[in-house]
């Protein structure tokens, strides 16, 4: 798919009722299939190397014209499909993937932070890739990273974000956390925001304390860089990671979670 061909499917989705496109990003989608563009759907096809599972993407006015046209023959994820249609899904074979809820800091300012900290060089992608992979089993919906996707991420190769950086933590020269960090939102008369996103730790290090001070590194890292406030995401029942951010000072948001559904094809014969 083009990047033109995707911006022209990414601009026409904003004319449906509900869509997963909105906040979808051409370098995530580039090798997908489009496999149905019209004034009643639109659907693409391709495989998500983060949760190394194939994807559909779509926008529809109705559940059962998207569910018509969806037809896995392996595990798929379907993105963002609104509450009153999950019951459809289920009947169609579908289950919960991962429900994200967001969480906000509406004043940056108003909580602890940690000065300083360690950032990720192009040299440790591969290790850092390895933490989240480390991490894979931990959290439903939680996505590894591949050493591409880390540099990529470094590169600032997302339009929508500024001044990204990954923390690290390390013992003696081994790297055994990380949080992926970033602004956004620089013109919004609220201010920036700063986004905290994949914070991984080795298991064997988890409880020591090291993904709390790499997100207070990287909380004063946003406000350095003109952040005001703070946005993370984070599954439903990871509890124990909602405990920590909470603890922090993040909030949950208003909005509906983004609920992630998958058909398992080893369960639908």
């Amino acid at each position: 798919m083009t990047e033109e061909t995707f911006d022209r499917l990414q601009a026409a989705s904003a004319d449906f009722a509900f869509t997963s496109l909105a906040y979808a990003d051409y370098l995530d989608l580039k090798e997908h299939s489009v496999l149905e563009e019209s004034d009643a759907l639109i659907l693409l096809y391709g495989y998500n190397k983060e949760s190394k599972l194939w994807e559909y993407h779509w926008a529809a006015n109705d559940s059962a014209v998207l569910l018509d046209c969806i037809k896995p023959k392996t595990d798929t994820i379907v993105s963002f499909v609104p509450a009153d249609w999950i019951d459809a899904f289920r009947e169609r074979g579908f289950s919960f993937y991962a429900r994200w809820q967001d969480y906000f800091i509406s004043d940056i300012n108003a909580v602890d932070t940690i000065e300083g900290g360690t950032l990720l060089t192009d040299a440790e992608c591969a290790d850092a890739a390895a933490i989240t992979q480390a991490c894979r089993y931990q959290s439903r919906g939680f996505s590894v990273q591949t050493e591409a996707w880390v540099r990529s991420w470094l590169n600032n190769e997302n339009d929508d974000t500024e001044n990204n950086a990954i923390f690290i933590d390390k013992d003696e020269d081994r790297i055994v956390g990380i949080v992926c960090t970033a602004t956004y939102a620089h013109d919004h008369p609220k201010g920036a925001v700063v986004w905290i996103r994949e914070a991984a730790v080795d298991p064997k290090y988890q409880g020591r304390g090291i993904g709390r001070k790499l997100i207070k590194q990287a909380l004063n890292y946003g406000k350095r860089h003109g952040a005001t406030r703070a946005f993370l995401a984070a599954d439903e029942c990871n509890t124990g990671a909602i405990a920590l951010y909470k603890s922090i000072g993040f909030c949950e948001g208003e909005d509906e979670p983004q609920n992630d559904l998958i058909f398992i094809a080893e369960q639908n014969g």
